[in-house]
């Protein structure tokens, strides 16, 4: 994990660049109205949250939720700063909103080229380090930090989400300009995807 420790120690100095920024007047705000959660609130903290943002290139999905990117440059606060080191060029990063199935359980294949379709090397993408609710940044369970995933037209997720190929996953409240669960519900309604057969109760 030292990549992850590397990563995280670079958001931590880029942090301190946005603060540094936003006192001449600089701001990155998360422009959207809703939030979704499926597990507990996060803790809301009085100091506004700084969020990293990688531009990637999308180098394999190894999940419909884990991908493998390399990151082709960064940008907080609005402004694109250098960055010092080049080790973690490549990462795995978890894709906040979903959750797939995992390597063995029904639905992986399907799922994962779904994903895989979704987010072609051509493509453009950028990744929006999430928040915890304590400053740091979120983790799931097998220490891939979590990233919110988009390009300039699409959220690719969120596509996952609508059509039947993964559930919503958002541990922390998290401000998006949708509404993922409306996706999931309509999907499931649909019987889209795996609701049919993986996901069907």
């Amino acid at each position: 994990m030292n990549n992850l420790r590397r990563l995280t120690t670079l958001i931590a100095s880029l942090a301190l660049a946005a603060s540094l920024a936003a006192c001449s007047g600089a701001s990155d705000e998360p422009g959207s109205a809703a939030s979704q959660s499926a597990g507990p609130s996060a803790s809301q903290s009085a100091e506004p949250t700084v969020y990293t943002t990688h531009a990637v290139r999308v180098e394999e999905a190894l999940s419909g939720d884990t991908l493998r990117v390399t990151i082709t440059g960064d940008s907080v606060g609005g402004t694109t700063v250098d960055r010092a080191e080049s080790d973690y060029e490549e990462l795995v990063v978890r894709v906040l909103g979903v959750d797939a199935p995992d390597e063995g359980e029904c639905g992986f294949d399907e799922s994962t080229a779904q994903m895989a379709s979704l987010v072609p090397p051509t493509d453009e993408f950028s990744i929006r380090a999430v928040d915890d609710g304590t400053g740091a940044q979120l983790a799931d369970e097998d220490e891939h930090l979590v990233f919110y995933l988009n390009s300039k037209v699409s959220s690719p997720g969120r596509a996952l989400l609508a059509d039947g190929y993964a559930r919503l996953w958002a541990p922390v409240e998290w401000a998006t300009d949708y509404d993922y669960g409306q996706d999931e519900v309509k999907a499931q309604e649909a019987g889209a995807g795996l609701w049919a057969s993986c996901f069907a109760e």
